[in-house]
């Protein structure tokens, strides 16, 4: 009788293990459900014109970046924090204020006063 129980034990516990294997494989089962088009007076929605035109995005111009590391004391670093800041070309390097380009770029070495000296130069030259 003691055998009867032991195979009982191990039936029961290989079906528990089976059946909780195929809910755990059901669970994990990703299920994808495709939506229906939607259809609108017999028509689906890529068969429906347009009822304006999309809009017309303009490019807008912007001014060619000069090369700002001919300038003596400014260096790639310099030149991408200036860029960054919107300052591209000689001309807007030399009509912003020293202080604000101490304040854009960081600098303790070189006097801004001498960038701008120099930007206004080379663009008057160009």
């Amino acid at each position: 009788m003691e055998n009867k129980h032991i195979k009982s034990f191990w039936v029961g516990f290989a079906f528990t293990v089976a059946l909780t294997a195929w809910v755990y494989w059901l669970l994990r089962q990703k299920r994808v459900v495709a939506p229906e088009p939607l259809v609108v007076s017999g028509k689906l929605p890529s068969q429906t014109p347009l009822t304006s035109p999309p809009p017309v995005v303009k490019k807008q111009s912007l001014p060619v970046s000069d090369a700002l590391e001919e300038i003596k004391g400014i260096g790639p670093v310099f030149a991408n924090r200036l860029n960054a800041a919107g300052i591209l070309t000689f001309e807007q390097l030399a009509a912003t204020p020293a202080d604000e380009l101490t304040r854009i770029t960081g600098v303790t070495r070189w006097d801004p006063a001498d960038w701008i000296a120099e930007a206004t130069e080379l663009a008057a030259g160009q």
